[in-house]
């Protein structure tokens, strides 16, 4: 809460503990990770993201609880941290992903490490044991790419974005239609955020479509493909999406509470651009989501990335 590096907060612990810094960094890491999963679950919530996907790190020191969950999919009803979420353990490296039965990790690729520490891609929707079976202990990696030292995800013929490999989420979900390859390499839009497009081709066009047929993440693949605001607002199994300009959403405070009075939730919007003062909300994002008496709203940039910002007091 006070933006402080890890380190202090483990030392204070341990003196006032009277304990090591080692089981003082364990129990806070595991800690941190703990309400790191609860909030992820109640971001997707307000996403609207009615499925979530364990992700473990692909490499010899995952644990055997993390091994067998790696790409599980559960609905958000059972997402409990520390027991159908991660951390199932001290220092799980394990996360969760929003999962979407639809294209959006076509053709994409995830990270592994082999026993001699050596990184290379395998296919995204491979599980931590079918990478195990084919390829640990001896296995033939021939045909897979090597990744350099602070290599790259891929995504189709480009390239997209630094990873970690203690960052599973960043392992997943990076062929068509992700945001971040539209922007940077132009991949193509998946047919669903096509078909998406062509309902909204100009400013102030609206449609409304089924709850599965568009996501969060869809709009900001629209944002990164035009330069343009987009905003989501979810009743029941409907969704109602509006097309803005560069700098905005025509969707005024009248508008907003009628939107509120008919059952709808300010799901989220879009702000083109690609770090972290692209999602900030204006003072007319903070009106808007007075409008619709809710706590918390979501902003996505044209990479996919999204920060949630919470009602002023």
């Amino acid at each position: 809460m006070l933006g402080q590096e890890p380190q202090k907060a483990i030392d204070a612990l341990a003196r006032k503990m009277q304990t090591s810094r080692t089981n003082a960094g364990r129990l806070m890491m595991t800690e941190q990770a703990y309400f790191s999963s609860a909030a992820q679950r109640d971001c997707f919530s307000d996403l609207g993201v009615e499925r979530f996907e364990i992700v473990a790190t692909l490499d010899s020191h995952t644990s055997e609880i993390c091994q067998q969950a790696d790409g599980e999919v559960k609905p958000m009803s059972d997402f409990e941290p520390g027991v159908t979420a991660p951390p199932f353990h001290v220092n799980c490296r394990s996360t969760t992903v929003p999962y979407f039965d639809d294209e959006f990790s076509l053709g994409g690729e995830r990270a592994a490490r082999d026993e001699d520490g050596k990184t290379y891609y395998v296919p995204a929707d491979m599980t931590y044991k079918e990478w195990r079976e084919k390829f640990v202990g001896g296995g033939d990696k021939s045909g897979l790419q090597e990744v350099s030292k602070g290599g790259i995800i891929k995504a189709g013929s480009g390239n997209v974005g630094i990873f970690s490999m203690d960052s599973p989420v960043e392992q997943k979900h990076t062929g068509k239609g992700n945001p971040n390859a539209v922007l940077l390499f132009d991949v193509e839009l998946n047919n669903r955020q096509q078909k998406l497009l062509e309902k909204l081709p100009e400013y102030d066009s609206r449609t409304v479509v089924p709850k599965k047929s568009a996501n969060m993440p869809d709009l900001a693949a629209l944002t990164a493909k035009t330069g343009d605001e987009f905003a989501m607002f979810t009743k029941g199994n409907e969704r109602l999406i509006v097309r803005g300009n560069a700098y905005m959403v025509n969707i005024g405070l009248e508008e907003a509470e009628q939107l509120a009075k008919q059952g709808y939730r300010w799901s989220g919007h879009t702000h083109p651009g690609m770090d972290f003062l692209a999602m900030q909300p204006s003072d007319g994002d903070y009106e808007i989501l007075d409008c619709f008496a809710q706590r918390s709203a979501v902003i996505y940039n044209s990479k996919g990335n999204f920060r949630t910002y919470e009602h002023r007091s």
